[in-house]
């Protein structure tokens, strides 16, 4: 009885976690909504705790931009993200260039 207790525990636990990612890809601000982003390179979410999720990504901006530019659009984006899904508690976004570029 406790080993069926403590795998619907852990059911339970993993079903909020990916609910909480899903969430979270569903809440993202895509690229068309900040024309500096041309398209994100990669998305990874970590659920911390109950309420509590990590973003990392990694975002492909547009050629030109100067630092001051680059660090607003970052700072913009994450914004958003927190407002859409205020259980991400930390982000981190990485400006990259696409491989095949």
């Amino acid at each position: 009885m406790a080993g069926d207790t403590k795998h619907i525990v852990q059911s339970l636990v993993a079903n909020a976690a990916i609910a909480t990612a899903k969430g979270v890809a569903a809440a993202f601000p895509f690229p068309q909504e900040h024309p500096e982003i041309e398209s994100t390179i990669s998305l990874i979410t970590v659920q911390q705790g109950p309420g509590e999720v990590m973003v990392a990504t990694k975002i492909h901006l547009a050629r030109g931009l100067k630092t001051a530019q680059i660090a607003k659009a970052i700072n913009e984006f994450e914004a958003e993200l927190r407002a859409r899904c205020p259980e991400v508690r930390w982000s981190f976004v990485e400006p990259d260039i696409p491989s095949d570029s």
